[in-house]
């Protein structure tokens, strides 16, 4: 018996050893940048779970072989399996967490290139906040595939755990809204300011005398249609995304709709009155000609 019980240790020894060795591995290809994080926290739970699910069996296997022959021996088989089942709950657990905090790091990293790209002026407003937007939700949607693989795995067997995780999931549903809800409020910022800018190198354009008043309120109206049509275009889109029994959001984008409709009316007032003064001031140029001309005559 105490034969088999060494071999049976031996045995259970072995198992953890190669999982230890395996693991070795993977942290060694991670620090060497051969697999990523993510890449290496995915094996080295695989690895951690394979171990101990083996081992596990190999416990089955022994708890059959001795049944109720020896209380003592059995007794001490069902402590190890309670105590390895605890210990795979926890490498499931903590494997879990450690791809979720990837992931988000992951994501962190690949945002501050693009800042970073944005401040050297490698890439606009506009291509920025398009590329940080996909770049959170890529991540939440993976992180929101792994909670549900997760919610998956652990099924009914702990309520509180399953609590746990449906909230997090909710959560992170939310997360996803918010990003398209701010990605959204970026880029109609930043087509608003792109176009106020254009707008000031217009009047410095005029002030240097570089353009005529009448090419300066043509190409002003054109840049206000632009910008704006391009802001409606953008709140089209939103307005498709969201959902229809969004009430309040489909409200809010309605009095955004209005408000730029009334700022392309306003442009078009602007620009119409501005050509009618440049009408008046050309209408009296010339009657002022005609009278110049006229008294020059006379007094010849």
């Amino acid at each position: 018996i105490e034969i088999r019980k060494q071999a049976f240790q031996k045995r259970l020894s072995d198992l953890q050893q190669d999982s230890e060795e395996q693991l070795a591995v993977v942290n060694s290809l991670n620090a060497q940048g051969i697999i990523d994080n993510q890449k290496a926290a995915t094996r080295s739970t695989e690895i951690q779970q394979q171990s101990l699910i083996s081992q596990l069996r190999l416990i089955e296997e022994r708890m059959n072989v001795v049944g109720d022959s020896n209380k003592e021996l059995n007794e001490e088989l069902l402590r190890q399996q309670a105590e390895l089942q605890i210990k795979l709950t926890e490498v499931q657990e903590q494997g879990f967490q450690k791809q979720l905090s990837d992931l988000q790091q992951d994501s962190e990293e690949r945002l501050a290139i693009i800042t970073s790209r944005n401040a050297r002026g490698l890439a606009d407003n506009q291509e920025s906040a398009t590329e940080s937007a996909a770049i959170q939700e890529e991540s939440a949607q993976q992180q929101l595939a792994l909670i549900r693989q997760r919610l998956g795995e652990v099924g009914g067997a702990s309520i509180e755990l399953r609590e746990k995780l449906l909230k997090l999931e909710a959560d992170t549903q939310a997360k996803i809204a918010e990003i398209h809800k701010q990605a959204f409020g970026k880029r109609l910022a930043d087509l608003d300011q792109d176009g106020q800018e254009q707008q000031t190198i217009l009047e410095g354009q005029l002030a240097q005398g570089l353009t005529t008043e009448s090419e300066y309120a043509q190409s002003r109206y054109n840049l206000s249609l632009q910008s704006l049509d391009a802001q409606l275009a953008l709140i089209l889109e939103r307005r498709s995304q969201i959902s229809k029994s969004d009430i309040e959001g489909q409200e809010a984008l309605a009095a955004q709709e209005a408000s730029l409709q009334k700022r392309r009316q306003d442009a078009l007032s602007q620009f119409l009155e501005s050509q009618l003064a440049l009408l008046d001031r050309e209408n009296k140029k010339a009657t002022d000609l005609l009278e110049q001309s006229e008294l020059d005559r006379r007094l010849i």
